[in-house]
Protein backbone atom coordinates (compact mmCIF):
# COMPACT_ATOMS: atom_id res chain seq x y z
CA UNK A 1 0.00 0.00 0.00
CA UNK A 2 1.31 3.37 -1.19
CA UNK A 3 1.46 5.48 2.05
CA UNK A 4 0.19 8.84 2.90
CA UNK A 5 2.31 11.80 1.02
CA UNK A 6 1.73 15.66 0.34
CA UNK A 7 -1.25 16.29 -2.60
CA UNK A 8 -2.31 19.39 -4.19
CA UNK A 9 -5.71 18.59 -5.04
CA UNK A 10 -7.46 20.76 -8.16
CA UNK A 11 -9.94 22.29 -6.52
CA UNK A 12 -8.33 23.20 -3.46
CA UNK A 13 -5.77 24.50 -5.30
CA UNK A 14 -8.21 26.85 -6.74
CA UNK A 15 -9.86 27.63 -2.72
CA UNK A 16 -6.18 28.15 -1.77
CA UNK A 17 -5.09 30.43 -4.45
CA UNK A 18 -7.80 32.52 -3.78
CA UNK A 19 -7.60 32.66 -0.16
CA UNK A 20 -3.50 34.27 -0.48
CA UNK A 21 -5.40 36.77 -3.08
CA UNK A 22 -7.61 38.17 -0.58
CA UNK A 23 -5.20 37.99 2.03
CA UNK A 24 -5.42 41.43 3.72
CA UNK A 25 -8.53 42.68 2.26
CA UNK A 26 -12.01 43.19 3.84
CA UNK A 27 -14.50 41.11 3.14
CA UNK A 28 -17.59 41.69 0.90
CA UNK A 29 -20.65 39.81 -0.55
CA UNK A 30 -20.55 39.43 -4.04
CA UNK A 31 -23.77 41.20 -5.51
CA UNK A 32 -24.95 42.12 -9.12
CA UNK A 33 -21.86 42.37 -11.71
CA UNK A 34 -21.32 46.02 -12.87
CA UNK A 35 -22.88 46.90 -15.66
CA UNK A 36 -20.24 45.58 -18.64
CA UNK A 37 -16.88 47.35 -19.26
CA UNK A 38 -15.80 45.92 -22.57
CA UNK A 39 -12.17 45.97 -23.55
CA UNK A 40 -10.02 44.44 -25.68
CA UNK A 41 -7.53 41.45 -26.28
CA UNK A 42 -5.74 41.97 -29.20
CA UNK A 43 -3.99 39.70 -30.88
CA UNK A 44 -1.44 39.56 -33.93
CA UNK A 45 -1.24 37.35 -36.65
CA UNK A 46 0.69 33.80 -35.40
CA UNK A 47 3.19 34.15 -37.62
CA UNK A 48 4.34 36.91 -35.37
CA UNK A 49 5.32 36.69 -32.07
CA UNK A 50 2.67 37.20 -29.30
CA UNK A 51 4.69 39.07 -26.82
CA UNK A 52 5.48 42.20 -27.77
CA UNK A 53 1.49 43.30 -28.16
CA UNK A 54 -0.43 45.09 -25.92
CA UNK A 55 -2.89 42.99 -24.18
CA UNK A 56 -6.02 43.57 -22.68
CA UNK A 57 -9.36 41.25 -22.74
CA UNK A 58 -13.27 41.45 -23.15
CA UNK A 59 -15.00 40.06 -20.94
CA UNK A 60 -18.80 40.66 -19.82
CA UNK A 61 -19.69 40.02 -15.97
CA UNK A 62 -22.22 37.57 -15.84
CA UNK A 63 -22.58 37.30 -11.72
CA UNK A 64 -22.11 34.22 -9.58
CA UNK A 65 -23.68 31.28 -8.66
CA UNK A 66 -23.18 29.26 -5.45
CA UNK A 67 -20.39 26.19 -5.28
CA UNK A 68 -19.17 23.76 -2.80
CA UNK A 69 -15.68 24.24 -2.99
CA UNK A 70 -15.19 20.29 -4.31
CA UNK A 71 -16.48 20.11 -8.17
CA UNK A 72 -16.61 22.82 -10.92
CA UNK A 73 -19.81 23.30 -12.21
CA UNK A 74 -20.65 22.23 -15.80
CA UNK A 75 -21.83 24.56 -18.27
CA UNK A 76 -24.44 23.58 -21.63
CA UNK A 77 -22.84 24.28 -24.97
CA UNK A 78 -24.38 27.42 -25.69
CA UNK A 79 -23.53 29.13 -22.50
CA UNK A 80 -27.54 29.58 -21.26
CA UNK A 81 -27.17 26.76 -17.91
CA UNK A 82 -24.84 26.06 -15.45
CA UNK A 83 -25.27 23.18 -13.26
CA UNK A 84 -23.27 23.33 -9.93
CA UNK A 85 -23.20 21.23 -6.62
CA UNK A 86 -24.12 22.99 -3.83
CA UNK A 87 -24.39 22.87 0.08
CA UNK A 88 -21.94 20.39 2.04
CA UNK A 89 -19.63 18.72 -0.56
CA UNK A 90 -19.15 15.28 -0.82
CA UNK A 91 -16.34 13.20 1.13
CA UNK A 92 -13.13 12.71 -0.55
CA UNK A 93 -14.10 8.78 -0.21
CA UNK A 94 -17.30 9.77 -1.86
CA UNK A 95 -15.53 11.53 -4.74
CA UNK A 96 -13.65 8.65 -5.17
CA UNK A 97 -16.16 5.97 -4.72
CA UNK A 98 -13.78 4.58 -2.53
CA UNK A 99 -15.27 1.93 0.21
CA UNK A 100 -15.90 4.42 2.66
CA UNK A 101 -18.26 6.12 0.39
CA UNK A 102 -21.09 7.54 2.50
CA UNK A 103 -24.94 9.25 1.33
CA UNK A 104 -24.11 12.57 0.71
CA UNK A 105 -27.30 13.78 2.34
CA UNK A 106 -26.49 17.76 2.16
CA UNK A 107 -24.98 17.65 -0.76
CA UNK A 108 -27.48 19.21 -3.78
CA UNK A 109 -27.17 19.65 -7.61
CA UNK A 110 -28.86 23.22 -8.91
CA UNK A 111 -28.93 24.35 -12.35
CA UNK A 112 -29.16 27.87 -13.16
CA UNK A 113 -29.80 30.33 -16.25
CA UNK A 114 -27.31 32.63 -17.26
CA UNK A 115 -28.66 35.66 -18.23
CA UNK A 116 -27.45 38.63 -20.04
CA UNK A 117 -27.78 42.37 -20.19
CA UNK A 118 -27.66 44.85 -17.21
CA UNK A 119 -27.16 44.15 -13.92
CA UNK A 120 -28.38 40.55 -15.23
CA UNK A 121 -27.70 37.61 -12.23
CA UNK A 122 -27.83 33.70 -12.69
CA UNK A 123 -31.30 32.82 -11.94
CA UNK A 124 -31.79 29.28 -10.66
CA UNK A 125 -33.76 27.19 -12.14
CA UNK A 126 -34.29 24.18 -10.45
CA UNK A 127 -32.87 21.67 -7.73
CA UNK A 128 -32.52 18.15 -8.00
CA UNK A 129 -34.89 16.69 -5.45
CA UNK A 130 -32.32 13.87 -3.92
CA UNK A 131 -28.57 14.02 -2.42
CA UNK A 132 -26.69 13.41 -5.85
CA UNK A 133 -23.18 14.40 -6.96
CA UNK A 134 -22.36 16.42 -10.08
CA UNK A 135 -20.74 14.29 -12.84
CA UNK A 136 -17.96 15.58 -15.26
CA UNK A 137 -20.08 15.52 -18.60
CA UNK A 138 -23.08 16.65 -20.72
CA UNK A 139 -24.29 17.07 -24.04
CA UNK A 140 -26.73 19.75 -25.72
CA UNK A 141 -30.00 18.58 -23.29
CA UNK A 142 -28.63 17.46 -20.02
CA UNK A 143 -25.51 16.47 -17.68
CA UNK A 144 -24.37 13.58 -15.59
CA UNK A 145 -24.87 12.45 -12.10
CA UNK A 146 -24.18 10.20 -9.69
CA UNK A 147 -26.80 8.76 -6.72
CA UNK A 148 -25.02 7.09 -3.79
CA UNK A 149 -27.17 4.77 -2.88
CA UNK A 150 -28.05 3.60 0.68
CA UNK A 151 -26.66 0.14 0.49
CA UNK A 152 -23.61 1.14 -0.72
CA UNK A 153 -24.56 0.91 -4.34
CA UNK A 154 -23.83 3.82 -6.75
CA UNK A 155 -25.93 5.04 -10.00
CA UNK A 156 -25.25 6.96 -12.68
CA UNK A 157 -28.52 9.44 -14.25
CA UNK A 158 -29.07 11.86 -17.02
CA UNK A 159 -30.59 15.04 -15.66
CA UNK A 160 -32.05 17.92 -18.04
CA UNK A 161 -30.44 21.54 -18.17
CA UNK A 162 -34.48 22.65 -18.20
CA UNK A 163 -35.68 20.44 -15.39
CA UNK A 164 -37.54 16.94 -15.01
CA UNK A 165 -36.89 13.93 -14.07
CA UNK A 166 -33.41 12.58 -14.06
CA UNK A 167 -33.29 9.35 -16.07
CA UNK A 168 -31.46 6.69 -14.58
CA UNK A 169 -28.34 5.31 -17.29
CA UNK A 170 -27.28 2.86 -14.99
CA UNK A 171 -29.15 1.65 -12.10
CA UNK A 172 -27.91 -1.75 -10.66
CA UNK A 173 -26.17 -2.70 -7.34
CA UNK A 174 -22.80 -2.10 -8.68
CA UNK A 175 -20.31 0.79 -7.85
CA UNK A 176 -20.64 2.80 -11.17
CA UNK A 177 -18.95 6.00 -11.21
CA UNK A 178 -17.14 8.37 -13.77
CA UNK A 179 -19.23 8.15 -15.83
CA UNK A 180 -18.44 10.42 -19.84
CA UNK A 181 -20.92 10.78 -22.59
CA UNK A 182 -19.58 10.39 -26.30
CA UNK A 183 -19.97 12.43 -29.01
CA UNK A 184 -22.58 9.91 -30.82
CA UNK A 185 -24.48 9.04 -27.33
CA UNK A 186 -21.97 6.98 -26.28
CA UNK A 187 -20.66 6.36 -22.37
CA UNK A 188 -18.01 5.10 -20.78
CA UNK A 189 -17.84 4.13 -16.83
CA UNK A 190 -15.92 2.52 -14.03
CA UNK A 191 -17.53 -0.07 -12.20
CA UNK A 192 -16.72 -2.34 -9.01
CA UNK A 193 -18.49 -4.54 -6.81
CA UNK A 194 -19.56 -3.13 -3.60
CA UNK A 195 -17.06 -5.25 -2.47
CA UNK A 196 -14.52 -5.15 -5.03
CA UNK A 197 -11.75 -2.23 -4.44
CA UNK A 198 -10.71 -1.97 -8.37
CA UNK A 199 -12.47 -0.50 -11.13
CA UNK A 200 -13.32 -2.36 -14.40
CA UNK A 201 -14.17 -0.20 -17.16
CA UNK A 202 -17.53 -0.02 -18.68
CA UNK A 203 -18.15 0.65 -22.68
CA UNK A 204 -21.79 1.18 -23.65
CA UNK A 205 -21.77 2.05 -27.79
CA UNK A 206 -24.22 1.54 -30.40
CA UNK A 207 -26.32 -1.02 -28.54
CA UNK A 208 -23.66 -2.83 -27.10
CA UNK A 209 -21.95 -3.37 -23.86
CA UNK A 210 -18.51 -4.88 -22.68
CA UNK A 211 -15.75 -4.69 -20.22
CA UNK A 212 -12.05 -4.21 -19.34
CA UNK A 213 -11.43 -6.37 -16.39
CA UNK A 214 -9.41 -4.51 -13.43
CA UNK A 215 -6.59 -6.94 -13.27
CA UNK A 216 -5.09 -6.08 -9.96
CA UNK A 217 -5.69 -2.11 -10.93
CA UNK A 218 -8.09 0.00 -11.57
CA UNK A 219 -9.27 1.92 -14.56
CA UNK A 220 -10.23 5.55 -13.79
CA UNK A 221 -11.95 8.70 -15.18
CA UNK A 222 -12.67 7.65 -18.97
CA UNK A 223 -13.57 10.74 -21.71
CA UNK A 224 -14.34 10.15 -24.90
CA UNK A 225 -12.74 11.53 -28.08
CA UNK A 226 -14.39 14.71 -29.17
CA UNK A 227 -13.52 13.51 -32.81
CA UNK A 228 -14.96 9.83 -32.13
CA UNK A 229 -11.44 8.49 -32.45
CA UNK A 230 -10.87 7.01 -29.31
CA UNK A 231 -11.58 6.46 -25.70
CA UNK A 232 -8.62 8.48 -23.13
CA UNK A 233 -8.70 6.19 -19.71
CA UNK A 234 -6.56 6.17 -16.89
CA UNK A 235 -4.66 3.45 -15.96
CA UNK A 236 -3.51 2.65 -12.12
CA UNK A 237 -1.91 -0.30 -10.89
CA UNK A 238 0.95 -0.78 -7.87
CA UNK A 239 0.97 3.39 -8.09
CA UNK A 240 1.97 3.60 -11.44
CA UNK A 241 -0.18 6.25 -13.56
CA UNK A 242 -1.22 6.17 -17.01
CA UNK A 243 -3.21 7.56 -19.88
CA UNK A 244 -3.98 5.27 -22.24
CA UNK A 245 -6.01 6.11 -25.25
CA UNK A 246 -8.20 3.01 -26.51
CA UNK A 247 -9.67 1.87 -29.71
CA UNK A 248 -13.33 1.00 -28.79
CA UNK A 249 -15.29 0.27 -31.49
CA UNK A 250 -16.64 -2.86 -30.37
CA UNK A 251 -16.35 -5.89 -27.98
CA UNK A 252 -13.64 -7.44 -30.71
CA UNK A 253 -12.05 -4.27 -31.65
CA UNK A 254 -10.99 -3.09 -28.48
CA UNK A 255 -7.41 -2.14 -28.19
CA UNK A 256 -4.90 -0.11 -26.76
CA UNK A 257 -3.14 2.36 -29.54
CA UNK A 258 -1.03 4.48 -27.07
CA UNK A 259 -0.09 4.92 -23.85
CA UNK A 260 1.57 7.56 -21.84
CA UNK A 261 3.02 7.33 -18.13
CA UNK A 262 2.74 10.20 -15.83
CA UNK A 263 3.80 9.01 -12.54
CA UNK A 264 4.42 6.36 -10.28
CA UNK A 265 3.91 6.41 -6.68
CA UNK A 266 0.20 7.84 -7.41
CA UNK A 267 -3.04 6.77 -6.27
CA UNK A 268 -6.94 8.12 -7.14
CA UNK A 269 -5.94 11.35 -5.42
CA UNK A 270 -3.47 11.91 -8.02
CA UNK A 271 -5.80 10.47 -10.97
CA UNK A 272 -8.79 12.79 -9.80
CA UNK A 273 -6.57 15.71 -9.70
CA UNK A 274 -5.50 14.46 -13.08
CA UNK A 275 -8.66 15.57 -15.10
CA UNK A 276 -10.52 17.35 -12.63
CA UNK A 277 -10.24 20.88 -14.18
CA UNK A 278 -11.21 19.52 -17.75
CA UNK A 279 -14.35 19.79 -19.72
CA UNK A 280 -16.11 17.41 -21.07
CA UNK A 281 -19.47 18.93 -22.61
CA UNK A 282 -20.39 17.71 -25.74
CA UNK A 283 -21.59 20.02 -28.72
CA UNK A 284 -18.81 22.91 -27.90
CA UNK A 285 -16.20 23.79 -30.71
CA UNK A 286 -13.34 21.97 -30.67
CA UNK A 287 -10.06 23.26 -32.47
CA UNK A 288 -6.47 21.21 -33.19
CA UNK A 289 -7.83 17.61 -34.10
CA UNK A 290 -6.96 14.58 -31.61
CA UNK A 291 -5.72 15.45 -28.00
CA UNK A 292 -6.32 15.83 -24.35
CA UNK A 293 -5.64 18.18 -21.73
CA UNK A 294 -4.66 16.90 -18.51
CA UNK A 295 -2.64 18.47 -15.54
CA UNK A 296 0.52 16.19 -15.31
CA UNK A 297 1.12 14.72 -12.17
CA UNK A 298 5.30 14.89 -12.44
CA UNK A 299 5.52 18.67 -14.29
CA UNK A 300 2.76 20.09 -11.93
CA UNK A 301 1.21 21.98 -14.84
CA UNK A 302 -1.40 21.28 -18.06
CA UNK A 303 -0.20 19.03 -20.53
CA UNK A 304 -1.63 18.99 -24.53
CA UNK A 305 -0.74 15.00 -24.95
CA UNK A 306 -1.42 14.03 -29.18
CA UNK A 307 -1.52 10.27 -28.88
CA UNK A 308 -1.59 9.65 -32.74
CA UNK A 309 1.32 12.10 -33.37
CA UNK A 310 4.75 11.52 -33.05
CA UNK A 311 6.64 12.32 -30.60
CA UNK A 312 3.67 10.74 -27.78
CA UNK A 313 5.32 13.13 -25.10
CA UNK A 314 2.77 15.95 -23.77
CA UNK A 315 3.87 19.43 -24.61
CA UNK A 316 3.81 21.39 -21.13
CA UNK A 317 1.82 24.52 -20.99
CA UNK A 318 2.53 27.05 -18.44
CA UNK A 319 4.21 26.24 -15.17
CA UNK A 320 1.64 26.07 -12.32
CA UNK A 321 -1.14 25.89 -14.62
CA UNK A 322 -4.41 24.10 -13.49
CA UNK A 323 -6.49 23.89 -16.99
CA UNK A 324 -6.48 25.02 -20.35
CA UNK A 325 -8.58 24.78 -24.09
CA UNK A 326 -7.11 25.07 -27.46
CA UNK A 327 -9.12 28.18 -29.26
CA UNK A 328 -9.77 28.52 -33.42
CA UNK A 329 -6.54 29.74 -34.27
CA UNK A 330 -4.59 26.58 -32.39
CA UNK A 331 -3.18 28.65 -29.28
CA UNK A 332 -4.27 27.66 -25.58
CA UNK A 333 -6.30 29.52 -22.80
CA UNK A 334 -4.59 28.79 -19.94
CA UNK A 335 -5.38 29.40 -16.34
CA UNK A 336 -2.43 29.88 -13.86
CA UNK A 337 -3.13 30.46 -10.06
CA UNK A 338 -2.28 34.55 -10.90
CA UNK A 339 -4.12 34.95 -14.36
CA UNK A 340 -5.41 33.46 -17.36
CA UNK A 341 -2.92 33.91 -20.07
CA UNK A 342 -2.91 32.66 -23.68
CA UNK A 343 -0.20 31.03 -25.32
CA UNK A 344 1.98 29.01 -27.92
CA UNK A 345 1.83 25.29 -27.42
CA UNK A 346 4.28 25.11 -30.23
CA UNK A 347 6.34 28.03 -28.20
CA UNK A 348 5.51 27.74 -24.73
CA UNK A 349 7.45 31.47 -24.23
CA UNK A 350 5.39 32.68 -26.48
CA UNK A 351 2.73 33.63 -24.04
CA UNK A 352 1.02 36.51 -22.35
CA UNK A 353 -1.55 37.44 -19.63
CA UNK A 354 -5.10 38.49 -19.91
CA UNK A 355 -6.80 38.68 -17.10
CA UNK A 356 -5.96 38.14 -13.40
CA UNK A 357 -6.94 35.71 -10.86
CA UNK A 358 -7.20 31.79 -11.87
CA UNK A 359 -9.79 32.11 -14.44
CA UNK A 360 -10.83 28.85 -15.51
CA UNK A 361 -12.15 28.67 -19.03
CA UNK A 362 -15.09 26.76 -21.11
CA UNK A 363 -16.07 27.21 -24.49
CA UNK A 364 -19.51 27.86 -25.77
CA UNK A 365 -21.15 27.35 -28.44
CA UNK A 366 -21.74 31.39 -29.19
CA UNK A 367 -20.22 33.78 -32.12
CA UNK A 368 -20.21 36.75 -29.74
CA UNK A 369 -19.20 35.73 -26.21
CA UNK A 370 -17.32 32.00 -27.19
CA UNK A 371 -15.91 31.58 -23.80
CA UNK A 372 -17.45 31.41 -20.46
CA UNK A 373 -14.66 32.36 -17.61
CA UNK A 374 -15.18 30.83 -13.94
CA UNK A 375 -13.51 32.16 -10.96
CA UNK A 376 -13.61 30.82 -7.44
CA UNK A 377 -14.07 33.01 -4.51
CA UNK A 378 -15.02 30.96 -1.35
CA UNK A 379 -18.28 29.21 -1.64
CA UNK A 380 -19.63 30.95 -4.85
CA UNK A 381 -18.23 31.18 -8.11
CA UNK A 382 -18.03 34.21 -10.68
CA UNK A 383 -18.59 34.19 -13.90
CA UNK A 384 -17.70 36.46 -17.16
CA UNK A 385 -18.25 36.12 -20.52
CA UNK A 386 -15.14 35.98 -22.43
CA UNK A 387 -13.59 36.54 -25.99
CA UNK A 388 -10.82 37.23 -27.50
CA UNK A 389 -10.58 39.89 -30.89
CA UNK A 390 -7.68 40.06 -33.35
CA UNK A 391 -6.28 42.35 -35.66
CA UNK A 392 -7.08 42.42 -39.31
Amino acid sequence: MIGPRPIILWPLLLLAVTAVTAAGCASRTIGPPRPAKTTVARLVPRSRPLLPAAASSGILPLGSVPYDGRSLPLVSPQGRFIATQTGVGPTWPTLLAEPAATVPAETRVEVYEILRGPDAVPARRTTLPDPMILGRSGDQTGFLVESVRPDGARWIGYARWSGGPVKWLVSDGNVNAFGCLGPAGELAWSRRAPDEDHFDLVIRRAGEQWTLGAQGGDWLNPIWSPTGAGLYVLRLAQGRLEMIFVDAVSPKQTSVRQRLTLAVGMGRYDAYQTTAGGSLIRGVPHHGGEYLLLWHPTAMRIGLWRPLSSPAAPALLEPESIAALIERSGLALVATPKHLIIQDPANPRDRRPLVPGPQVPRAVDRSDWPYLLMAPKGDRIELMAFRVIRDR
